[in-house]
Formats: C-alpha cells, structure tokens, sequence
C-alpha cells in the first residue's frame, strides 16, 4: 500500500491520492497496524482518512487503532447483504458527506 501511494504519478501538477484507505488488520507483507502507523507519519500521506476493517470487535483492539489514527474502525459485517450496507455507508459518508483536506504536495 505505502508503495502504492509512493508511485502515484503527477497529472497536471497536481497528485491524485485516494479518498480514503479501507485497510485490513491481516495483511501478508505488513500487519495492517503497522501500515496504519507509516501512513499516519507520513507529511503526505496522513491526511488521508483510514477506514480499518476487520473482524475483531475487541475494545483494545479498537482503541489501539484510534491511538494510531484510524479515522473509522468498522467491524466486517458477516453477510454478504450486510456487507453491501456498510460498504454503501462507506462511501456515502467519506465521499459525499465528510469535508476531507485536500493532499498536496510539498
């Protein structure tokens, strides 16, 4: 992900980063508290919002990921009608409701 992010090419001067990152806890290359601490530190990177998505409804869990920075931390819902709903959330929410910072280059 954060290599991802780092080969986003310029178009017109002006860099196109993604509106939100939905981000999974149990990631193969790096655990996704890991990614989410990179991501937070980054100048650029930071001020895009990170939505985590797992299966784990433990409160430590959850806060640990807020002390990190998680903007949103959505439990995976168990149906696939149910994971239509939240993703639909999502989407209404970070992409037609929140005022999100513009990412800009430095």
């Amino acid at each position: 992900m954060i290599s991802f992010l780092n080969n986003i090419k310029k178009d017109e001067c002006q860099l196109h980063y993604p509106n939100f990152i939905l981000l999974g806890l149990n990631m193969p290359k790096m655990d996704g508290k890991q990614a989410l601490k990179q991501l937070k530190k980054h100048p650029l990177y930071k001020k895009i919002p990170v939505i985590v998505f797992s299966t784990k409804k433990n409160e430590t869990e959850i806060n640990l990921c807020y002390e990190l920075g998680a903007n949103t931390y959505v439990v995976k819902p168990t149906t696939y009608h149910h994971l239509l709903q939240t993703i639909d959330v999502i989407n209404s929410y970070w992409l037609k409701t929140a005022d999100i910072a513009e990412v800009k280059a430095a």
